[in-house]
């Protein structure tokens, strides 16, 4: 039924539209990172591969140097991980919120990383106007994105959100063929897939985990399909077998 035909019939739903509305954006957004994957992979290479500015007023191609210190933390509402607040020693500066993959263990961090997290000074790396990276006690440490591999959190960014926004669609089409919904729990999988993959280190195991969850989401939607089935039948019914003629 169409958004007219539930107008007309006095059964729209108000929030059938906003799901569909934040589905197609979520569409949007991940066919986008798909999309785009190539630019970003070479930009990352790019900013990777780059010097150090040799003086303050060079900064296209090369990585300006921006003094200053970690002051405070914030939970990402996405459910992303910890922000961390950069506050350049220079007065007026823009203060970004900055992110790091394998931060979650004190005891597991880099020395470059323990020191950018623990607020003494550092030096920051900005590309572009943007932080992307520090050097501390010795060490590059870079911002997720950023980070050996980095293209491929962006890639699986850009499959979450394409498989939540089909999902949405999906919830809101409302399909009642069983293939359909094989494909929607195939689609969970993928989402809850990509999730892991941001923390796996290669993007080998990174596909693997998808596919193991991908794999078990389907073959859990099988079993619940087969037993629903037997439960149909009842206990004493044989199964049903077509005449073939």
């Amino acid at each position: 039924m169409s958004v007219v035909q539930e107008l007309g019939s006095g059964s729209f739903s108000w929030r059938k539209l906003g799901t569909g509305i934040f589905s197609v954006l979520c569409v949007a957004i991940g066919l986008f990172a798909v999309v785009t994957l190539a630019s970003t992979r070479v930009e990352v290479n790019a900013v990777r591969s780059a010097d150090v500015c040799a003086s303050s007023g060079q900064v296209d191609g090369c990585l300006e140097p921006v003094p200053g210190r970690i002051t405070d933390t914030r939970r990402d509402s996405r459910g992303l991980g910890v922000r961390y607040h950069f506050v350049p020693s220079e007065a007026g500066a823009d203060d970004p919120f900055v992110r790091f993959l394998h931060d979650n263990d004190p005891e597991d961090l880099t020395p470059g990383l323990a020191a950018v997290l623990s607020g003494r000074e550092v030096t920051g790396l900005a590309w572009d106007g943007e932080v992307v990276g520090f050097d501390a006690a010795g060490q590059r440490v870079w911002t997720i994105g950023y980070e050996a591999g980095g293209w491929t959190s962006r890639l699986w960014m850009g499959v979450f959100f394409l498989s939540l926004g089909v999902v949405g669609l999906m919830g809101v089409v409302r399909p009642r063929r069983p293939a359909v919904g094989l494909v929607g729990l195939g689609l969970v999988g993928t989402m809850l897939g990509s999730l892991v993959a941001l923390a796996l280190p290669s993007l080998r195991a990174q596909v693997i985990g998808v596919l193991v969850l991908v794999a078990a989401f389907v073959a859990l939607g099988l079993w619940g399909q087969a037993r629903a089935a037997r439960a149909a039948r009842g206990p004493g019914d044989p199964p049903v077998h077509h005449a073939q003629g």
